[in-house]
This record gives structure tokens, sequence and C-alpha cells, in this order.
């Protein structure tokens, strides 16, 4: 039977959360200048399924982001206007409602192959620089798009960087991904995504992981 709980993250205590973790990492934002309008509620959390409730807070108007795993499988349908949205990844390829916002294995290759800073745990195996359409005016949208190109689960940090991207009217984010191996964990990984609004990748919006098995451990 799949346990349920609520996890209820006001504004504050998740833009605070962010605001930590950029600075753990040496790196600024603006996004404490222009916070989500939604409350973020997180109805359902659990490893395969979750679904997410986003209530504007000036209008009342309720959306949902429901995300399942299956079969090693990340689908995203966001509920915006009782409107279903599929967003998910086919082929390297992202869709929403069967338009491509993001080619995942498209984008240039910068480095590959270097030990990371932590190389008792990690090692670096490479980044690469992409994009992503967020040209949907959806906070709701935006989160499982951002969600869908790391290729895990929805989290608060990823809803929070999904109300700065619509509220500064961001039609489109450029990323990093940066691959990482266990060396301690048999075929555990980790990719790390850093988010920008400018195409030569500044105007840093935020950052987010996302630790997953790649075979099946012995």
């Amino acid at each position: 039977m799949i346990k349920c709980w609520k996890k209820t993250l006001t504004l504050y205590a998740v833009t605070f959360a962010l605001i930590s973790s950029l600075f753990a990492v040496g790196a600024q934002t603006t996004l404490a200048a222009t916070p989500t309008k939604s409350k973020v509620e997180f109805i359902v959390d659990t490893a395969n399924y979750q679904k997410v409730k986003f209530t504007d807070s000036k209008t009342g108007k309720v959306d949902y982001l429901e995300y399942k795993q299956e079969d090693g499988k990340a689908l995203y349908t966001a509920t915006i206007d009782n409107k279903k949205h599929q967003i998910e990844k086919k082929n390297d390829k992202i869709y929403m409602d069967d338009k491509i916002v993001a080619e995942v294995n498209k984008g240039q290759k910068v480095s590959s192959n270097n030990i990371s800073a932590s190389a008792s745990e990690w090692k670096k195996m490479a980044t690469f620089k992409r994009s992503s359409s967020t040209n949907v005016n959806s906070e709701v949208a935006t989160a499982g798009i951002l969600a869908s190109c790391l290729g895990g689960p929805v989290t608060g940090l990823i809803t929070t960087m999904a109300g700065f991207i619509v509220g500064e009217k961001i039609k489109t984010v450029y990323y990093t991904i940066t691959q990482y191996r266990s060396t301690k964990t048999t075929c555990l990984a980790k990719d790390v995504m850093k988010v920008y609004k400018v195409s030569n990748y500044t105007g840093y919006i935020g950052t987010e992981s996302h630790k997953f098995y790649y075979c099946r451990p012995e």
C-alpha cells in the first residue's frame, strides 16, 4: 500500500532552502527578488509517484503536476485549468503534448573525465550545455519541463525555479548537465543541472541534482 503524506512548502521556506543551497556553491541569483506566486503542496510523494498541488496565492486557482516512474521511464502530467498536458522523454527528446521542447543528448560537450572536488565519492564524467523552451506561461508545466530535463522527481527547488521563470517571462532556459559516477556504490550515478536565463550561460537561476542507478547493482 502506498504511503501518502502531505508536505506543505511555504514560499519563504522554499526560497530560504534555495538561497542556502546557492550560497553553499558560491553562486548568486535574483530568485529571492521574484518569488513564486503559488503555494506548493506535495499531496503524494513516493519514490515512483508524486502529486503536487499548485494554488495561486491571489486567485485560489488550483493546478496539479503528477510524476510517475514506470519501468525506468519518467512521465509527467500537468493539469492546468482541468486540462491535462503530457510531458515525457522519448528517444532522447522531451515532448509536451507531442511538441519537442528539448533534445536531451544534443548540446555542446564542454568537459569530460575529470575528477570531482569530492573525488572520494564521485567521479565527474562529462558536462553538456543544452537549452529548453519554457514558453508555456505556467508554473506547473515549467516545473514538469525542468524535472524532465533532469530526469527525476519534482522538488521544491524545481517548483521555485519554475515560478521565477514564469514570473520573469523567460521563454527559453539554458542549462548544463554534469554527469557523475559513484566511486563507492555500484551502478550509482547522479546528474547535476544548473539553469540560466541567458544564452551565454549567465543569469544563474538555480541548481538541482538527481541520483539514479544506470544498471542493476550486483
